[in-house]
């Protein structure tokens, strides 16, 4: 969908994957802006997940209401045949 995760400052959340050993290294995370100047702050995975989330079911909506528009134009036109 192409939007951009923003940190708790307000900023675009860069894209980081993590470097060091461990069980996480190489997993992806959206991090602060600021970091390290101001402390860390990230977005973990289960964050995107609902973000992910999120956007599926406004894609979803959106098209349930588009649907309903062309079915409330197919009554008007059928309305005005009466």
């Amino acid at each position: 969908m192409g939007q951009q995760v923003l940190c708790y400052h307000n900023q675009i959340a860069p894209l980081r994957t993590v470097k060091y050993d461990g069980p996480t290294k190489g997993k992806c995370y959206y991090g602060c802006s600021y970091w390290p100047n101001r402390g860390h702050a990230y977005f973990s995975n289960g964050l995107m997940k609902l973000m992910k989330l999120k956007d599926s079911k406004i894609a979803e909506v959106e098209q349930e209401m588009e649907e309903l528009k062309q079915k409330v134009k197919r009554l008007k036109a059928k309305k005005e045949k009466l």
